[in-house]
């Protein structure tokens, strides 16, 4: 399956692996708020 968004991937997973991918996700964001995100390699990362 191939990824276009963070979201999607992270949809991809089981209900209990989503809250901990979503609180990873929200701390990241609140420590480097203007990093950006995108797929690649069908995984996350940053620009």
């Amino acid at each position: 399956m191939a990824f276009e968004t963070v979201d999607e991937y992270i949809a991809s997973f089981p209900a209990e692996v989503r809250e901990v991918l979503d609180e990873v996700r929200r701390t990241i964001h609140a420590a480097v708020p203007d990093a950006g995100e995108k797929i690649s390699y069908q995984m996350p990362t940053r620009p």
